[in-house]
């Protein structure tokens, strides 16, 4: 029996493996592999260039320190007094102090241009006020007020305005104010205030015009008319619409006598004999050389003459250049900022009568523009220090109070340098006790000695600090 199925197992096993051979496709003639060519290898060839050697990587840029801030603060102190010890001043009229500069014409040329009858030059000036008649009849003769200028228009510090005389010859506290007119010889120069002269007739007795039936009335274009003694009364020299001075027109009563230069008696001329009296009114708004010309002097109407150093040759020999210029009083500390450019062209005054004070004067500096008492001028990165006598400062400067108030830059020590030369190093620990000060003979400024206490640095001129 198992012989039997042994049999039947083994006749099914070949059958199966018939049926799988005929349904497989049959196998394709593989494809003919190409040849393989070897190829013997190229040679190595040499390189051709040096290779390059490797180069070690940049190192990082290091950032350089900052470097440290300077101190704040002036480099330079320059003693003043010292500096200009060999200095030549100058005194002229550049050099004024505290004058009002005032446009002016010179009335020496005026007159001449105007005057039919001139004065002889000692004739007496007499000089009266509109206001209340006050008359000056003493100071000046006519040569002396020839030299003279005039400036119409002047307003002082009260609000008043005048006309007034200008010049060196001229002293402001000797001027008569609010002036109506000037007599001399037989002339009259006439100023007319604002509400000008009301009535001919008055102002002709009151300055004594020589008689006669009829005056001349001459404008400035020459035109000319005839008025009556009698009708002076009804005749006025007034301040028109238009600004121009004119006179009443007996003629033409509806029409003014425009610009009113001259009035002299009928048929008077430059070439007839003077009479008795004031032979020519001129009146000098519109006299010839004033009338619509610009005035060309610039005079001084007060002030005083000093003898000075110019600020720009100080600055200049103290080797300080500078954008900037402030003044501090060593009275009260006030402080007065000038402009550079006037700064420049005005003077240093050390020339008081008692040589306390070291202030600004000159023609290009406006009247009490200015610091008195000045005791430091302040510039871009130094000082000049002006040391007062010991009347009104007997131990003169400390030092450390005196940096402080110009500002001078912090150091470890600073160099004390005399006019000749001599210089001594103090450390700044050491400045409590040195001042600067007159000197016992009087005559020049010196710095107390550290190094050698029983002496002084005479003429002490410059302090700088020590790097």
């Amino acid at each position: 029996m198992k012989k039997t199925w042994f049999a039947l197992l083994l006749a099914v096993v070949m059958l199966a493996s018939m049926f799988v051979g005929c349904t497989q496709k049959p196998a394709e003639k593989p494809a003919e592999a190409a040849p393989v060519v070897t190829e013997a290898p190229k040679p190595t060839e040499a390189p051709k260039e040096e290779p390059k050697p490797t180069e070690a990587p940049a190192p990082e840029p290091t950032a350089e320190p900052e470097p440290e801030p300077e101190p704040e603060g002036l480099h330079k102190l320059v003693v003043l007094n010292t500096l200009v010890k060999d200095m030549e001043t100058v005194k002229s009229e550049d050099s004024r102090f505290n004058a009002y500069w005032l446009p002016s014409y010179k009335l020496g040329e005026i007159f001449e241009k105007n005057f039919w009858f001139v004065p002889e030059a000692n004739e007496v000036v007499a000089v009266t006020a509109y206001s209340d008649g006050y008359t000056d009849d003493g100071t000046d003769s006519y040569e002396t007020l020839c030299a003279k200028g005039v400036s119409f228009g002047f307003t002082d510090n009260k609000g008043g305005t005048y006309d007034v005389f200008t010049g060196p010859t001229q002293k402001m506290n000797a001027m008569v104010q609010y002036m109506g007119y000037i007599l001399t010889g037989h002339e009259c120069a006439l100023f007319v205030p604002e509400d000008g002269w009301e009535n001919l007739k008055e102002l002709f007795d009151e300055i004594k015009m020589a008689p006669a039936e009829s005056y001349d009335f001459i404008c400035a274009d020459d035109y000319k008319e005839e008025i009556a003694a009698a009708d002076l009364e009804n005749c006025k020299i007034y301040v028109s619409d238009k600004g121009t001075i004119d006179a009443t027109s007996i003629a033409y009563p509806k029409y003014g006598l425009t610009s009113i230069r001259y009035i002299v008696p009928h048929d008077v001329t430059k070439e007839s004999e003077p009479v008795e009296g004031i032979n020519q009114i001129v009146v000098m708004p519109n006299a010839d050389g004033i009338l619509d010309v610009e005035a060309p002097e610039l005079l001084n109407y007060g002030g005083t003459l000093y003898a000075a150093y110019p600020v720009a040759e100080v600055l200049k020999k103290a080797g300080i250049e500078t954008t900037t210029a402030k003044a501090i009083s060593y009275k009260d500390g006030y402080i007065f900022d000038y402009d550079i450019d006037t700064f420049m062209k005005v003077y240093f005054c050390l020339d008081t009568k008692n040589k306390n004070d070291a202030f600004t004067c000159g023609k290009a500096q406006v009247r009490d523009q200015l610091c008195k008492a000045a005791g430091q001028y302040i510039f871009d990165d130094a000082a000049l220090v002006y040391v007062p006598g010991t009347d009104v400062m007997p131990d003169g400067y400390s030092v450390p109070d005196l940096f402080k108030a110009i500002g001078m830059v912090e150091a470890k020590a600073y160099k004390f340098t005399c006019a000749d030369g001599w210089a001594e190093e103090i450390d700044a620990e050491d400045l409590a006790n040195v001042k600067i000060f007159i000197n016992a003979a009087g005559d020049g400024v010196d710095a107390t000695s550290i190094a050698y206490p029983d002496y002084t640095l005479m003429n002490i001129l410059e302090i700088t600090p020590v790097a």
